[in-house]
This record gives C-alpha cells, sequence and structure tokens, in this order.
C-alpha cells in the first residue's frame, strides 16, 4: 500500500477480520463498497468471504475489468470469459490455457 501511495493510485483496503490496521489504514466493513467504481480488485487473503465474488458482482461494480489474484482463489478462467484481464499466482499471462 505504501508503494501505491508512492505512485499516486487510490485504494480501498476490505477485510472482513479487520477493523483498523495498525498502519492508520482504514478498512472499508463492506465489500460493495469496497469495490465501487475501482479500477481493479487485488486479492490478497485467501477468507471465504471472497468466495463470492464473481465476474457478475464485478462487472456490476469495478470500472475497469482487472482482477489481480494473489491467493490463487478465484476460476480466473471464468473471469476472462466474462471480458476481464487476469493475473495470478502461478498463471502466467493467458490464465485460460495456463500458458
Amino acid at each position: 500500500m505504501k508503494e501505491l501511495e508512492k505512485r499516486g493510485a487510490k485504494y480501498k483496503v476490505h477485510d472482513p477480520y479487520i477493523k483498523d490496521t495498525e498502519e492508520g489504514y482504514q478498512v472499508e466493513p463492506d465489500i460493495d463498497m469496497a469495490l465501487r467504481d475501482c479500477d481493479a480488485l487485488v486479492l490478497m487473503t485467501k477468507h471465504d468471504a471472497y468466495r463470492t465474488v464473481t465476474p457478475i458482482k464485478l462487472q456490476k461494480l469495478l470500472r475497469t475489468k482487472i482482477v489481480i489474484d494473489g491467493r490463487n482463489l478465484f476460476d480466473l478462467a471464468k473471469f476472462t470469459a466474462a471480458g476481464f484481464i487476469c493475473r495470478g499466482i502461478g498463471k502466467g499471462k493467458n490464465v485460460v490455457n495456463n500458458e
């Protein structure tokens, strides 16, 4: 998050188990509010609550269709089929064919 701030990026933080961070980052308690009007979803934790995130849900909330799955939680082929640009751990550039 510090690197994002350094580069002038704006972000929102959501975690169903954390209300405040020691670093002083504000945590948005509502996942839909955290995603609304964002350019990308970056998944950094593998909480079960995030299994409810689907391409249909993100199409309604995100401004730009970008998903970065840092925990290998999502079936990125489904997101790619819905027109999302996807990257993830161990997925390579082409997430549909794992190339």
